[in-house]
């Protein structure tokens, strides 16, 4: 990805995981199916947070795994658009951090 910033998670020298930013958008998070639902996803989110305080991410409708997880972490769906590249639908969610 052009014009990103990525991070990744390493366990046992192996990279296992991985974000791309771009700006305030979340370009893609993967974590390797062996290690879902061990709090690595959540643990690259944090990262995201601790950096700056509004996200955006764009979700495929049909990926309920996707959209549930940013759900957890706080994020809205803000709107719905059609991916021009394979004509799916997609879901915009946004993530704005309360600074007290």
């Amino acid at each position: 990805m052009l014009d990103s910033e990525s991070y990744v998670v390493i366990k046992d020298d192996r990279i296992i995981g991985f974000i791309s930013l771009m700006g305030q958008e979340i370009g893609g998070l993967f974590i390797d199916p062996l290690f879902n639902r061990q709090g690595y996803g959540t643990l690259l989110l944090q990262l995201c947070f601790s950096l700056r305080s509004n996200w955006q991410v764009k979700v495929f409708s049909r990926n309920k795994i996707a959209r549930e997880f940013y759900k957890k972490a706080g994020f809205k769906k803000v709107y719905k658009k059609i991916h021009s590249g394979s004509g799916e639908e997609m879901i915009i969610m946004e993530f704005q951090q309360l600074i007290q």
